[in-house]
């Protein structure tokens, strides 16, 4: 996004957090290659990075403020919006973690209210807008996907399916989904699955797909996203059998290709992706469910051929980079028009902060 909002005329200045070297990290060398200004320090307490950030908004006081889904950054948004600084939080999954930010920041104190939040999906806009929060305003906006030049036509066999995103069972049911690829590709001729990820499962993983019964299932490790896109360029489908979700990127991102999505129903995301049978099949289970979609698609290329078009036609007019760069800009002008004379960026000597609650403090580290 940085990229495209600079070409709409945008300076775009990144402080960036890390667990560990800053430098070290693929979002820091990326953007300096870009020549971005970034300014980088590790997670450490709360109250030491809110006050880092502010200590930069100070230096350079921005027009608006991004604090994207840091903790740090949400506590420092309410000092920066009393400065004149409009300010947007960013809810990116239906989990625990921002169920609790939205609970504490938006329908919290009002010092820390900011001024709106951007949900990935439908869903998630829809159950913070319906309790009507009073100095915040909602917006969807997606997190959106290139889309990439149609290259030669797929093989009509082997069919292949993809999976990609991070090797976890909590929400992402990784057990539970290489069983399926392997049982889909042994009851289903001339299909293979890939693989393509990493995460704290991939012992498990690896160790399964070295079993005898493990099939045409395999496994790619971390890639690159210039790595990815050739993959699913020869892929059919890209599975995915998530608990829940935000919107996800992998499944933008495999439509944009051209590959038809076979997903659990899930409350947010899936729905603003997927019409069963249109752009995508929603399964009920991981079990005989995702068996017979992933059976009728390899037998019916009629079929796969109508839904891999309306798929690509979806993620083109409704999730490309392009379309969500466009709702940044309009949700950034909107607030800057609105927002009143600002004044210089206080640093208080004494943080006043929101207690944590469960779901992010993991993140929220206090003395």
């Amino acid at each position: 996004m940085p990229p495209l909002l600079r070409e709409r005329g945008v300076e775009v200045r990144i402080l960036l957090f890390s667990w560990d070297i800053p430098e070290d990290g693929s979002a820091y060398q990326y953007l300096a290659e870009k020549g971005f200004e970034v300014r980088a320090t590790r997670f450490s307490t709360t109250d030491e990075n809110v006050r880092w950030l502010l200590e930069q908004a100070h230096q350079r006081r921005p027009d608006v403020f991004i604090a994207n889904h840091v903790v740090p950054a949400w506590h420092a948004a309410g000092f920066l919006r009393r400065a004149g600084i409009p300010t947007i939080g960013v809810l990116r999954s239906d989990e625990a973690f921002y169920h609790d930010l939205t609970e504490r920041f938006v329908f919290g104190s009002h010092f820390f209210q900011p001024s709106a939040v951007v949900a990935v999906s439908r869903h998630l806009a829809e159950s913070v807008a319906s309790r009507n929060p009073r100095h915040t305003l909602v917006r969807h906006i997606p997190s959106g996907t290139p889309i990439p030049t149609p290259g030669s036509e797929r093989p009509l066999k082997p069919f292949r399916i993809a999976w990609v995103g991070r090797l976890a069972q909590e929400q992402k049911r990784i057990r539970e989904t290489v069983e399926a690829l392997v049982r889909a590709t042994g009851e289903s001729p001339d299909t293979e699955a890939v693989l393509i990820g990493d995460g704290p499962e991939r012992e498990w993983v690896r160790e399964r797909l070295l079993g005898a019964d493990a099939g045409r299932v395999s496994w790619s490790g971390a890639l690159d996203p210039e790595e990815v896109s050739p993959i699913l360029a020869k892929c059919h489908a890209i599975a995915l059998l998530s608990d829940y979700e935000g919107t996800p990127t992998a499944i933008m991102e495999g439509m944009a290709a051209g590959c038809v999505p076979i997903c659990t129903r899930m409350e947010s995301g899936i729905p603003d992706l997927i019409q069963d049978g249109v752009t995508g099949i929603l399964v009920e289970n991981r079990g005989d469910a995702f068996v017979a979609a992933v059976g009728r698609l390899a037998e019916d290329r009629e079929l796969l051929a109508r839904i891999s078009d309306a798929a690509r036609s979806r993620a083109k007019t409704e999730f490309s980079l392009d379309t969500c760069a466009d709702r940044w800009m309009e949700l950034c002008e909107e607030l800057t028009e609105a927002a009143g004379k600002g004044r210089e960026v206080a640093i208080p000597k004494r943080l006043r902060l929101l207690r944590p609650l469960p779901g992010f403090a993991h993140q929220d580290p206090r003395p």
